[in-house]
């Protein structure tokens, strides 16, 4: 937004309502949140000048923390081999360059979708990548017979947003979960906000 050629005449007429403006951009990982996201954030005071939270330190939290978050033991959910007959070429390749830049016995994280300069995976051992609207995020690991595979869960993509454990997602499908959730403000990030408006 901060490229759109009416941005800076848009925050002007903000100024002109009686607003004092600011603008930053915020990435949830500096705010204990397991995923990367990278959003923009316009405050707006009609009293002071409005400040953005500082970023701190990067998050210890990473794609391991939110694996099998809303898993149940009795009832795991399904892995498929990733090598089938019926499975598209680009994912194929995505997991052959995977396994050739981390070996055979790491597991990771398929990225679908979008263009991706990190050969469309990524390890356990950092937040997830921005969680988007769209279902792309595989979890693949090896085991005696071959690597096996199963998409991110609702409840995991949750997890990564910082949404914590006891919070309901709405009865719908998963399409619609999903969706919801990579269209959602990070809550950690959000109430940092809040906090530094109200303070």
């Amino acid at each position: 937004m901060q490229r759109w050629a009416r941005f800076d005449e848009w925050k002007t007429k903000l100024v002109g309502l009686g607003y004092n403006v600011n603008s930053g951009v915020l990435d949830a990982r500096y705010f204990g949140t397991p995923t990367s996201r990278r959003r923009l954030f316009v405050v707006c005071d009609k009293e002071r000048e409005p400040t953005l939270p500082v970023e701190k330190v990067e998050t210890a939290k990473t794609v391991a923390d939110i694996l099998g978050r809303g898993e149940s033991l009795a009832k795991p959910w399904q892995m498929t081999q990733v090598w089938t007959a019926d499975r598209a070429t680009a994912t194929l390749e995505r997991a052959e360059r995977a396994i050739e830049a981390l070996g055979t016995n790491a597991p990771f994280i398929m990225v679908y979708y979008g263009s991706d300069g990190a050969g469309g995976f990524q390890q356990l051992d950092r937040p997830l990548r921005t969680v988007t609207t769209l279902d792309r995020f595989a979890y693949v690991r090896p085991t005696k017979t071959g690597h096996e595979m199963r998409m991110l869960q609702p409840t995991e993509l949750a997890a990564a947003m910082g949404f914590p454990a006891e919070h309901q997602l709405p009865k719908s499908t998963r399409r619609e979960k999903i969706k919801l959730i990579g269209n959602a403000v990070c809550p950690r990030v959000m109430a940092a906000v809040v906090r530094t408006l109200t303070h």
